[in-house]
């Protein structure tokens, strides 16, 4: 294929992605819908609403509060590695999902934060369509057939659904694998084809969501493996597979050591955090067997996977189609997702027993279930007048169309209905049933297969369209603007928390207008914070999707202080005397914002250390009523001596010279020495200097940071400063930089050899 095709093929693709999204752009210009925010009491012009609001997606409560804070911190210089707003202070690349090291990331230093998601969003759909369409091309598809391949891929359910989150960024890149080991199956060179493998692998392992990464990755593995069984080598079937293996393992562990500014510190997040305690809790993720008619119809009951009936016809044509295509390795690939992700008996029992894989979210192998979908398809619409693809195709109409009506008879199917009793979710998949079984009829007698396919590509483009194509939308979609409410807050001090109840604003959400906040919507945080904000009154991740978070508890006020909650924000006014007695209110109204002043400061001095033996009694002491958590630490392990100075200190004092997320300066004044205690979460990432000396700082009071002092004036500074991080980060410089080289540089020229009567003459004359 000539790079003149590929270049129309990506303009095509592009052009095809915005054209599907551009209806759902508001009149800012934006794809993303934040002003949902207005629906909650923050926001609310009625309280309580006519209509509750929905529950916040994914862009609301991580994705652009994510994009947000990285942006300001990249703009200023700095990599954003603590985020200070959430809860008591979250890491920021052990998460994942925020991509820091993605190519994408770069757009946030040139375009606002939402216009560069919108755009994310546009170019992932895009991508993700270009990929199908080589690797159709590549197996021997038409133009067209492939064109629609492609269209099916880019367009799938899964994909526009995630099409803000990192997830795309991983899937885009899935058929390029399979492309890439495709060639080398076909006798490519493996030194440039090894490098562009662990180059697009590495990609893939940073794109921010490693569930769907290790997903792709596997998936590539199978189909390689799979296609290097199904065709004979030097050496017999076996021996070929296992030098493909190797390959592939070779390949694989270039792209991981790529992708170590990410993988090492991601590791190490999802060692500390709560990440598999959610994923015990929830068991076994993925769709359920009940959730397989929606791939038929347009209903939202279930999961909605409705990803064309259209397609569904092409495919079948396409699976039962002769020829070179290789059907067989990409329906096992797929059918072997589908049992995973849909959770059929026995492979739900086999893989919910595995350690780690059992507690995975098996949905995301969608993607590798509508890749081998589409790839069909591309076959499907390239079979014209083949008599095992026809006699498919009138098998194909009256199973689908058999099913549908069963759906129908049985209820399944829920919602309006016509005039004529038909269910509205029917008709959209009734009618391209019967649209493209007229095509392929009609492509029987027209000679012109070219024009065929590319009809057959517009009705797939139509059919994921009307189904699932974004609604033409009025006013503002970006996020609103600070209310008074946090306002009020934000001008009595950036550095001081605010209590604001889940039902008032989602959680993360405030990172957006730089606001501190208990609340936290990321499994990523550590146990000891979840529990310290249990005790504080919050939900933990998981009951955040079954009760909604009211006013603090008066018992929880102790906690509250001593994480520095300043502020309370609520709606309607508190009525609790114990509250009214503890808190000072400082603006009246329906939103009513209260002023906490027994809050202790975000860094302060505690003169005595109390050690517990155990975590579980750390977290006790808390709540003990005689234990005064302003004079004293509660500490897990003795610290270690320090050099004694006595520099004059008249007076017990702190002042943070210099706050920077995940950097903090502190001038500290303890005459009688003491624990500087700095109310942020503890994490092994973080490191301290005492007078210009390194030291170890401490766990405190459960899970904060202290800095054990002795008599005198100190200069303190706290940074957070992952090891994992840059070991990651200077293998990934050296690897990337490299596997780009080898890929580029010309491969060397095999020496030619010189005729007989050439040598003979060269004898002679010596």
């Amino acid at each position: 294929m000539s790079s003149r095709v590929a270049a129309a093929a990506a303009g095509l693709f592009l052009a095809l992605s915005a054209a599907f999204q551009l209806p759902g752009t508001s009149a800012d210009g934006l794809l993303s819908d934040a002003s949902a925010l207005r629906a909650f009491g923050l926001w609310a012009e009625r309280w309580p609403p006519a209509t509750p609001p929905d529950a916040p997606g994914d862009y609301v409560t991580l994705l652009a509060p994510y994009a947000s804070f990285m942006q300001d911190e990249l703009r200023a210089g700095r990599l954003p590695l603590w985020n200070p707003y959430v809860a008591t202070g979250v890491p920021l690349v052990e998460t994942g999902q925020p991509a820091l090291f993605h190519p994408f990331t770069l757009l946030l230093l040139f375009v606002p934060f939402e216009s560069a998601l919108s755009v994310m969003a546009v170019l992932r759909l895009a991508i993700a369509g270009l990929g199908c369409f080589l690797l159709a091309r590549l197996l021997g598809c038409r133009t067209p057939a492939a064109v629609a391949a492609g269209v099916v891929f880019m367009f799938h359910p899964f994909h526009l659904q995630t099409r803000f989150h990192p997830v795309p960024n991983a899937s885009m890149l899935l058929p390029f694998l399979l492309a890439v080991g495709e060639l080398r199956l076909r006798g490519g060179r493996a030194r440039r084809l090894g490098a562009a493998w662990a180059l697009l692998g590495a990609l893939t392992l940073l794109a921010g969501h490693l569930q769907t990464s290790v997903y792709c990755v596997a998936a590539a593995w199978a189909y390689h493996l799979l296609r290097a069984l199904g065709t004979a080598g030097q050496g017999g079937r076996w021996s070929r597979v296992g030098r493909e293996a190797g390959f592939l393992a070779v390949c694989t562990g270039l792209s991981v050591l790529g992708a170590a500014a990410l993988l090492l510190p991601h590791l190490q997040g999802i060692s500390e955090s709560s990440a598999a305690a959610v994923r015990s809790a929830l068991g076994y993720r993925g769709l359920l067997p009940r959730d397989v008619p929606t791939i038929l119809t347009t209903q939202s009951r279930g999961y909605g996977a409705y990803v064309g009936i259209a397609a569904l016809f092409f495919a079948v044509r396409g699976a039962a189609a002769r020829g070179r295509f290789p059907r067989l390795p990409i329906a096992l690939v797929g059918a072997a997702a589908f049992a995973a992700a849909y959770g059929i008996w026995p492979v739900r029992s086999l893989l919910g027993s595995l350690p780690v894989v059992g507690l995975a979210d098996h949905s995301r192998l969608l993607v590798v279930i509508h890749l081998c979908l589409a790839l069909l398809v591309g076959a499907g619409v390239d079979a014209a007048r083949d008599a095992r693809s026809d006699r498919a195709s009138l098998g194909a109409a009256a199973g689908l169309g058999l099913a549908l009506l069963l759906l129908w008879g049985v209820g399944w199917v829920p919602g309006p209905a016509t005039r004529l009793g038909v269910p509205t979710a029917l008709v959209q998949p009734l009618a391209f049933l019967l649209a493209v079984g007229a095509l392929v009829a009609a492509g029987r007698r027209w000679r012109a297969a070219a024009a065929v396919g590319w009809l057959a590509a517009a009705l797939l483009f139509a059919d994921a369209f009307v189904a699932r194509g974004p609604r033409p939308r009025s006013g503002a979609a970006a996020y609103p603007p600070a209310p008074a409410a946090l306002e009020t807050v934000r001008a009595a001090g950036e550095l001081d928390r605010v209590f604001i109840p889940a039902s008032l604003l989602p959680p993360n959400a405030n990172v957006i207008y730089r606001t501190a906040r208990l609340d936290i919507y990321e499994p990523a945080q550590s146990l000891r914070t979840m529990r310290l904000l249990n005790r504080a009154g919050l939900p933990s991740f998981l009951e955040y999707v079954t009760r909604s978070v009211g006013p603090p508890d008066p018992s929880a006020l102790r906690i509250l202080n001593l994480l520095n909650v300043r502020h309370v924000i609520a709606r309607p006014p508190l009525e609790d005397p114990a509250l009214l007695g503890a808190l000072e209110p400082i603006a009246a109204g329906p939103v009513a914002v209260y002023r906490n002043p027994h809050a202790f400061p975000r860094a302060f001095i505690a003169s005595e250390a109390r050690m517990a033996k155990s975590p579980r009694e750390a977290l006790r002491l808390l709540a003990a009523p005689d234990v005064d958590l302003r004079r004293t630490v509660i500490l897990e392990e003795r610290p270690g001596l320090y050099p004694r100075v006595f520099p004059e200190a008249p007076e017990t004092r702190v002042r943070i010279v210099e706050y920077r997320p995940g950097d903090v300066r502190i001038d500290a004044r303890a005459p009688e020495g003491g624990y500087l205690v700095f109310s942020e979460s503890y994490a092994s990432g973080w490191t301290a200097t005492l007078d210009g000396a390194a030291v170890r700082p401490l766990r405190a009071d459960y899970n904060l940071l202290a800095v054990p002092l002795w008599p005198g004036r100190h200069d303190v500074r706290l940074r957070y400063r992952p090891a994992p991080l840059f070991t990651g980060v200077w293998l990934s410089a050296l690897t990337l930089p490299l596997l780009l080289a080898v890929g580029l540089l010309p491969a060397p020229r095999a020496p030619r050899r010189r005729a007989p009567d050439a040598l003979a003459n060269d004898r002679a004359s010596l």
